[in-house]
């Protein structure tokens, strides 16, 4: 009787053990996949943002550049202080985002570390994302001439940025 119980316990011991490593196993691909999803968004040439209310969560390496801030610098910013005080249409109140300035390129003026003021066309979108609200901001440095291109060419961006906000979803989603 005492050699079946011991037989039985080091069979479920044997059961936990291989549960054990598959859970490990999984643990391990999920890092290397969000690995992965974070440089494909760091290879990006854009500036991407992500920000919860007014607290930025997620910058790219392209922001960083940008701007001239160091990530976690970065990720100790809100939304007002990157827009400059001028693009005060940006805000309804309170810091809310004008609805009319969702979904489509504008162009916007941003302060970076050192304080210089430039101009850039930005995408931004308002997004339920791991069911918070967000706000995704693409930024994008080009000529003046290029603007108009992009409102040309808006429904192409827009599948392209499509694609970008799946990928820095599942980003967001895997860091909770």
């Amino acid at each position: 009787n005492k050699y079946l119980k011991w037989s039985c316990l080091a069979e479920e011991n044997k059961l936990l053990l291989k549960e054990i490593d598959t859970i490990k196993s999984s643990e391990k691909e999920l890092i290397k996949s969000q690995e992965r999803l974070s440089r494909l968004l760091d290879m990006e040439n854009d500036a991407i943002l992500v920000f919860e209310g007014e607290s930025m969560v997620f910058a790219n390496h392209s922001t960083e550049e940008m701007f001239g801030y160091d990530n976690d610098e970065l990720l100790s910013l809100n939304l007002k202080d990157i827009i400059y005080e001028s693009s005060c249409d940006f805000f309804t109140h309170e810091s809310i985002v004008n609805p009319e300035l969702v979904n489509k390129w504008i162009n916007l003026k941003f302060t970076a570390k050192n304080k210089d003021i430039f101009q850039a066309s930005a995408l931004i979108v308002q997004k339920r994302i791991c069911g918070t609200e967000s706000i995704i901001i693409t930024i994008s440095r080009c000529a003046k001439g290029d603007s108009e291109s992009r409102e040309d060419n808006n429904s192409h961006l827009s599948i392209l940025h499509d694609s970008k906000i799946k990928l820095i979803e599942e980003v967001l989603q895997s860091l909770n």
